[in-house]
């Protein structure tokens, strides 16, 4: 099974914001603090949005790295073609 990293660790991050909001609502919100409650709920949203955006991006570069390099090993374990890919 392939490593979802994208999918699985920006959840974790939801979870814990989600976490996050709930345990300290009642106290930045009670205390007037509602400017830096929002403001932090909005910048974490963005990192997390930008952490799934570049590890999905890491992800695909590194499976076509992969597949390039399958090509790549079975074209040069065939006998009936050269290095330059002529017969």
């Amino acid at each position: 099974m392939k490593s979802k990293i994208y999918i699985w660790l920006p959840a974790i991050m939801l979870v814990y914001l989600g976490f996050m909001v709930f345990k300290f609502k009642d106290e930045l919100l009670g205390a007037g603090r509602h400017l830096q409650f929002y403001s932090t709920i909005a910048i974490d949203i963005i990192v997390i949005v930008l952490m799934f955006i570049f590890l999905r991006k890491r992800t695909r570069m590194r499976e076509r790295r992969r597949e390039e390099d399958r090509h790549l090993e079975s074209r040069h374990n065939r006998p009936d073609i050269n290095e330059d890919g002529k017969k």
